[in-house]
């Protein structure tokens, strides 16, 4: 099935096929051992006292839902929270 995006862009999107994000592949035993805390990082452990903390959560999508929004860019997460935030917060 094609879909056009909001921005004009045409995806072809499936409700059978998995979805994979090659952006953030399937991590390795060797790349959790050689993992860092964000604590570890100076960079980012400024990013821990935030003024508007999240929360991590687990959420089920449909294959054809996520594909539209992964197909927003680099930024998806962050355009879902934007999304949920602008229908639910007036």
């Amino acid at each position: 099935m094609l879909k056009t995006l909001p921005n004009g862009k045409k995806i072809e999107i499936s409700d059978t096929e998995p979805i994979i994000d090659n952006e953030n592949p399937e991590w390795t035993d060797a790349d959790f051992a050689q993992a860092k805390s964000v604590r570890q990082i100076s960079e980012l452990s400024s990013l821990l006292s935030c003024s508007k903390p999240q929360t991590k959560i687990t959420l089920n999508l449909d294959n054809d839902l996520l594909k539209i929004i992964q197909a927003t860019g680099k930024d998806w997460r962050t355009n879902i929270n934007q999304a949920l935030r602008k229908a639910y917060i007036r």
